[in-house]
């Protein structure tokens, strides 16, 4: 069961085994393995692959306590829907955009790489509106040159 659902999500996330396998830091081949069922992802493996696609490390592993079936079967119905929803989404994303949303999940320090995002935007923002004056300065200087009819 572990195989099939491991197949599942990656498919549905839109990732090759490489990307998975590169996101965990193991080779391809050991993350086919997991997938076809020959061999089974130790318990870090089976958090990091949790964490990677927001799930429990229950979910993924199909873990069910029957007395809790009866009680969850309403919130089972509303977590499929949104796991639907929100696979739709990641499949709407850009592969660059798909990319830095599972490296961030990977992230021990998610604030300070959050910090460096923004940095980064704003100093993007601020290039532009220089770029931005620069040019309306230049169209101001050409049309102050231009001859009047």
């Amino acid at each position: 069961m572990l195989a099939t659902h491991l197949r599942l999500l990656r498919e549905k996330n839109g990732l090759t085994q490489k990307q998975v396998a590169e996101m965990l830091n193991i080779d391809r081949s050991t993350y086919a393995y997991y997938e076809s069922g020959k061999t089974r992802p130790d318990i870090l493996t089976i958090a990091k692959l949790a964490r990677l696609y927001r799930i429990s490390t229950d979910f993924l592993l199909d873990v069910r306590i029957p007395s809790l079936q009866m009680e969850l079967h309403d919130e089972r119905v509303d977590y499929q829907s949104f796991q639907t929803a929100r696979a739709q989404y990641l499949s709407d994303l850009s592969r660059d955009e798909q990319n830095l949303i599972l490296y961030y999940r990977q992230l021990e320090n998610k604030s300070d790489a959050f910090m460096r995002l923004q940095t980064l935007y704003e100093e993007e923002q601020a290039t532009r509106a220089q770029e931005e004056q620069a040019f309306l300065a230049t169209m101001g200087e050409q049309l102050k040159e231009e001859p009047e009819d």
